[in-house]
């Protein structure tokens, strides 16, 4: 057996080493009731909830709505996009944001397949985009099939746009974290598991496979960001597979 040799990166990757589940939830229908719950595929989310996780001093106020794949509807100016995904009663989703900066791509993970929260409106120097939820144009992008929770906001009066746009990741995260918590204790659809090789692992000659992957940062409103941080003049960093696809 080929070994890897002894250096610094071949440690830091095999203490990341584990097995991913993740709990796959199938969402069907969507809409608003007295609380948050999963119930037979239909996701239901309190208006009251979502307006206390979304508060922040540099937001005014944040609106919300369900749209559906089918629906006569066009979503403008989208900001951002993310799954909700939880890790279950001891938390752990969407670490730096929502939960400290610790290393995942581990354990269990709960995934509301077919919903996404969704942000739209106005920052500076943003790539905006649009979403058609029904007709041919839909089936262009993933969010066309997808259950949207929109949340629109008014920035407060006088907050620097950095701070809005922070306050908008961070609040859409805690939505989205709070969605999933939803599918705890509720058999999910299907189980997905997955693994990274170790890097002192493989047969004979074979070659190892992983990817030099270059992210573009380009300061506020356009950054990339990994366990919270901006990745904006960071050094290369290795990352496991599984993290990425939790």
């Amino acid at each position: 057996m080929s070994m890897a040799p002894d250096t610094p990166l071949t440690r830091r990757l095999e203490g990341r080493l584990g097995t991913l589940r993740r709990l796959i939830h199938r969402v069907t229908a969507a809409g608003f009731g007295d609380a948050t719950e999963l119930r037979a595929g239909t996701l239901t989310a309190s208006r009251p909830e979502l307006e206390a996780l979304m508060a922040d001093p540099a937001l005014a106020s944040a609106r919300f709505c369900w749209v559906s794949p089918g629906d006569s509807a066009r979503i403008v100016k989208v900001l951002d996009a993310v799954e909700p995904r939880s890790k279950g009663p001891r938390g752990g989703a969407f670490p730096g944001f929502v939960s400290p900066a610790r290393i995942q791509g581990r354990g269990e993970t709960h995934v509301l397949r077919g919903a996404a929260v969704v942000a739209a409106g106005f920052l500076p120097r943003a790539q905006e985009a649009l979403i058609e939820m029904s007709g041919p144009a839909a089936e262009l992008s993933p969010l066309g099939l997808t259950h949207n929770l929109i949340v629109e906001f008014e920035p407060a009066e006088g907050a620097p746009w950095e701070n809005v746009d922070a306050a908008l990741r961070r609040g859409m995260l805690r939505v989205a974290a709070r969605l999933a918590d939803a599918a705890a204790g509720v058999p999910p659809d299907e189980v997905e598991e997955l693994s990274t090789p170790g890097p002192r692992s493989g047969q004979g000659p074979l070659p190892r496979i992983g990817a030099i992957t270059n992210l573009q940062t380009q300061g506020a409103f356009k950054d990339v960001f990994f366990y919270g941080w901006s990745l904006a003049g960071s050094p290369p960093v290795a990352i496991d597979a599984c993290e990425i696809a939790d």
